[in-house]
């Protein structure tokens, strides 16, 4: 099981990394907004340096090119970021461009305020982004179908509005079972799109 906090509060963050029990944090803008703090990138980049994990960063875009544009900029933020881009026409259009880049080894992490502190190194930096494409979380799911093609797409993570699809009448839960099932059934297929019901509920639950 992995575990990833959804929230833009630093306290907490830092309380939770030290406890050792999340794997990665999940953010958006207007988390940073209830916090209090716009400065998007440096927020970022310090949870990146207290998780040493995924931090997914997500795009405020709704066009496919401004997407891509934004995505190309996030990724270069920090080798443990996961760009984030919802479950849209247009963001399935910047998933398919974006698939298989790679960040700028360099300028990753170019003006970071943590460098020479991170647990990472800059060299080990350069060759993380250098081997591995950049990541994607797919947000606004609400099916086991919109999983399964995101996934088809290029998403590294799903995230089912479990809370959302319960205000409307449905069973959450009955939404993640079906996603991992199908997980599990096309498991040559899909076997990057990890499906975590602890993120889920907590994602909808601070607005993520």
């Amino acid at each position: 099981m992995i575990i990833f906090l959804d929230t833009a509060k630093i306290d907490e963050i830092r309380e939770m990394a030290e406890l050792g029990i999340i794997d990665g944090v999940t953010t958006n803008p207007s988390l940073m907004a209830q916090v209090g703090r716009t400065d998007y990138k440096e927020v970022v980049q310090e949870v990146c340096y207290l998780v040493q994990g995924p931090v997914s960063a997500e795009v405020i875009s709704t066009e496919a090119e401004g997407m891509i544009e934004e995505a190309v900029k996030i990724i270069q933020w920090s080798p443990h970021v996961v760009v984030k881009i919802p479950f849209i026409e247009e963001g399935l259009r910047a998933l398919k461009a974006l698939r298989g880049r790679h960040a700028d080894p360099g300028t990753i992490c170019e003006a970071c305020p943590w460098q020479g502190k991170c647990s990472t190194p800059i060299e080990k930096a350069r060759e993380i982004v250098t081997e591995e494409a950049m990541r994607f979380n797919v947000t606004l799911v609400f099916s086991a179908n919109q999983a399964l093609l995101a996934a088809k797409a290029g998403a590294t993570y799903v995230s089912p509005f479990v809370g959302r699809l319960d205000d409307a009448g449905n069973e959450g839960m009955d939404v993640v079972d079906a996603i991992a099932a199908v997980r599990t059934a096309r498991s040559g297929q899909m076997d990057d799109v990890p499906v975590e019901p602890v993120v889920i509920e907590r994602a909808y639950v601070q607005g993520g």
